[in-house]
């Protein structure tokens, strides 16, 4: 029995990799691993995940204990602060890593690099999703913008293709004022 789950940030591309590498092993390109290769791998990784922090807070009692002892103005606790963005941009390519080393498995027709070395296109999307994170960060009610702008509002201009480094345009205007076909509505929102 297989079981597909995602394991990352990016749930649809991870459940599409899964189905790719469940189907090698049911196809037979890939040889299943025995329980011992399994248990391996599985350590490996654990052993890995410990030295990314974000995995280790979730998975060592005390590393998560001190962790919220941790004084209110540490960079832990300042998402916008250039430690923490670094923080998040290990525990994002940690994710990356490992799509990149289950596409590997299963053949998948895109590529992030492998497990020990992100490609330019895998290093593109962790830039990509700290930078989404980060638009989320800088939301703060004291903003004179507050009352409109949503994490939708963001400056498109760090999103690009990882195929054709075409850049994301700007939206026709204010996230909640545009209508289903992403033109700015001249109809009242009703609430």
């Amino acid at each position: 029995m297989m079981f597909l789950y995602e394991s990352t940030s990016y749930p649809l591309l991870d459940i599409d990799v899964a189905s790719w590498l469940c189907l090698t092993y049911v196809c037979g390109e890939v040889k299943l691993p025995t329980a011992d290769e399994m248990e391996k791998h599985n350590c490996k990784q654990r052993l890995d995940e410990m030295s990314n922090p974000y995995l280790r807070y979730y998975k060592d009692k005390n590393y998560y204990a001190a962790l919220n002892n941790l004084p209110e103005d540490h960079w832990w606790s300042k998402y916008t602060s250039r430690e923490y963005k670094n923080y998040s941009k290990e525990y994002t390519r940690y994710e990356l890593q490992m799509l990149a080393r289950d596409m590997q498995d299963a053949g998948y027709p895109a590529g992030f690099g492998s497990y020990e070395k992100l490609s330019e296109r895998g290093e593109m999307i962790v830039d990509m999703t700290c930078e989404d994170s980060q638009g989320r960060y800088r939301l703060t009610s004291d903003d004179p913008d507050s009352s409109w702008r949503t994490f939708r509002d963001c400056d498109p201009s760090p999103f690009k293709s990882i195929y054709t480094g075409t850049g994301s345009v700007p939206l026709q205007g204010k996230w909640m004022d545009l209508d289903n076909h992403g033109e700015v509505s001249t109809e009242p929102i009703r609430e």
